[in-house]
């Protein structure tokens, strides 16, 4: 999938047809190192997302689920 921007806020991915659920599955990844809050200090700042890591890390939860099917 392509994106407008390299890094882009979880309301946008949602409006460009990324499930919340993934969103948030991405960020809950202890692992991962492309979504971080705005502001960490504030409990309701934006996430933001480097939408190329982010793709990376969401072709390999495919790859996990083909897999396991």
């Amino acid at each position: 999938m392509k994106y407008s921007k390299p890094f882009m806020t979880k309301g946008e991915l949602i409006r460009a047809g990324i499930p919340r659920e993934l969103l948030e599955q991405a960020y809950a990844d202890k692992k991962q190192r492309f979504a971080m809050k705005l502001n960490p200090h504030k409990k309701s700042s934006n996430i933001v997302y480097e939408t190329e890591e982010f793709e990376k890390w969401r072709l390999k939860q495919i790859d996990i689920q083909r897999r396991m099917a």
